[in-house]
């Protein structure tokens, strides 16, 4: 069950670090609370939501008591809402009610950008493969009178990549609803950065060679890092 416990800023010590983690089923959502110097009360402290999903096959309907606990406990403020990539179990408890918060910034990897030529194409190359294989998975689903745990799992993860939802009611959105959210700022003017790119000029100290920079896509499962460097 989503924590029930609705201690808000004003109740946390000057000098207290929270990592609230709910519990929603199979997915993520990390609620971090940082105190910020010489504020006091409601404003002691900032808040930064990693990721609000969880896959629609193991989700234990409890997604929005876990947003509504969020809301209580920042008073409806988020200073960033970092979402880490577009899977379900990491994206699909953005829904509508986060339109209600006030929210300064929203975080997304580089390979989301709309306007980033190589992220269009990356995505356009996910979204085929994706809906190729989903198509596969489930017509042998189908065909076989006992599938077996493989097949199921492997219809279940591409599930996860392409986001649809087969149930009817449930509180999730769909992964296409959920980035049209994330990448409009949720519509209360948040600021939206697309981050994974990283020149050289600033951060020398982590590749070591001027002049250079790398791109990851950080997805899970073990997928390699796709790199890109220039000179």
């Amino acid at each position: 069950m989503a924590t029930t416990n609705t201690t808000n800023s004003a109740a946390l010590a000057a000098n207290t670090i929270r990592i609230r983690m709910y519990r929603i089923g199979f997915g993520d959502c990390f609620l971090l609370s940082l105190p910020v110097p010489d504020c006091a009360g409601a404003d002691s402290h900032r808040h930064i939501l990693f990721d609000c999903g969880v896959h629609a096959r193991g989700d234990l309907d409890m997604i929005e008591q876990a947003v509504d606990d969020i809301a209580r406990t920042t008073s409806k403020k988020l200073a960033i809402v970092v979402a880490t990539h577009s899977h379900q179990d990491h994206i699909s408890g953005f829904s509508d009610k986060f339109t209600s918060f006030e929210i300064s910034e929203v975080w997304l990897p580089w390979c989301e950008n709309p306007k980033d030529k190589q992220a269009l194409k990356l995505q356009k190359k996910h979204a085929a493969l994706a809906a190729q294989l989903q198509t596969h998975f489930r017509a042998q689903l189908k065909a076989a009178p006992r599938p077996g745990k493989l097949r199921t799992a492997a219809v279940a993860a591409i599930d996860n990549l392409v986001g649809d939802l087969e149930k009817k009611k449930t509180a999730l959105v769909t992964n296409a609803t959920a980035m049209s959210l994330l990448r409009g700022g949720f519509g209360v003017n948040a600021r939206v950065r697309y981050l994974g790119s990283i020149p050289m000029a600033q951060g020398r100290r982590l590749f070591g060679q001027p002049g250079r920079h790398r791109r990851a896509v950080g997805k899970h499962s073990g997928a390699a890092a796709r790199r890109e460097v220039s000179g």
